[in-house]
């Protein structure tokens, strides 16, 4: 104390505080970037035409170019038997200005079931996602019993690496695609989307299989011993039984109905034959 005033705090220490909380905490626009990078970028394992998966991080823009490289061939193809027609006709109008409404009607609807960039949020783990099983023209996407892939003609990609039902699933995936190469009697006819989807539906079976067993012997037992001995206890252990075994019904029903609105409509089975289509479009 000097002159009968106390001495204030030397700002310097207070600046050298705030410093230290500014260097460790990152700014408004900082966390708004590097979230909007997590939110382009997707890590998956990328299953090759011989069962090798490597771990990749993909963007969306990537993703969806992967799956529309066969949909570019289809339309070279189209653009040349277009030129060699003009050039026989002597047409110089583009390719959509000689169409007819109604194939250009056709054309637009196949872009349109085409992979959009909406349908990556059902394989994206940031996000929700139903059950669901979804054909379109160039790709077959999963997501069933937290297993979330995208199928190509020569690729499949599996999404949330680290969730351990997907690496579960990774060994059953390659077996399934190994097969192809090793000629296998019973695979030679069957193509790689239908190889990799094969791997995902055995997985899900065996999880579903799995997770019942676990169940089973325990519900059998107490219901056993319900007749010579009920207690509040037991009958609080069925009701805690109960739940889950109404939660198991409604993931198999789930798994059930998937599968039968696709086998039910012709034009998904047809659009899943995607390496037919790639040979002879």
């Amino acid at each position: 104390m000097k002159g009968g005033f106390p001495q204030k705090t030397p700002k310097k220490r207070k600046n050298n505080f705030l410093y230290m909380h500014k260097k460790n905490f990152k700014t408004p626009n900082s966390l708004r970037s590097s979230l909007l990078i997590r939110r382009t970028e997707l890590i998956c394992l990328e299953f090759d035409i011989k069962g090798i998966c490597v771990l990749r991080r993909i963007s969306r823009a990537e993703l969806l170019r992967e799956a529309r490289i066969s949909m570019k061939e289809d339309l070279d193809r189209l653009q040349i038997l277009h030129n060699s027609l003009a050039s026989e006709k002597n047409l110089n109008k583009p390719l959509l200005k000689t169409m007819n409404e109604k194939d250009k009607q056709r054309l637009l609807q196949f872009f349109r079931g085409s992979l959009q960039s909406r349908d990556i949020r059902q394989v994206d783990p940031a996000f929700s996602a139903k059950p669901a099983l979804w054909v379109r023209h160039n790709a077959i996407l999963v997501s069933l019993e937290q297993i979330r892939a995208v199928i190509l003609y020569n690729k499949l990609f599996l999404f949330d690496p680290d969730n351990p039902k997907v690496q579960r699933a990774v060994k059953i995936i390659s077996e399934r695609l190994g097969k192809i190469v090793e000629r296998d009697i019973d695979m030679t006819s069957m193509p790689y989307e239908f190889c990799a989807l094969e791997g995902i539906l055995v997985n899900v079976c065996m999880s579903l299989e799995k997770d019942f067993a676990s169940l089973e012997p325990t519900i059998l037992e107490n219901l056993d011993d319900l007749p010579t001995r009920l207690t509040s206890r037991q009958l609080e252990e069925l009701r805690s039984f109960k739940q889950r075994l109404s939660q198991f019904s409604a993931r198999s029903q789930d798994v059930q109905r998937v599968l039968q609105e696709v086998l039910e409509e012709d034009e998904n089975m047809i659009n899943m034959y995607l390496t037919e289509k790639k040979i002879s479009p």
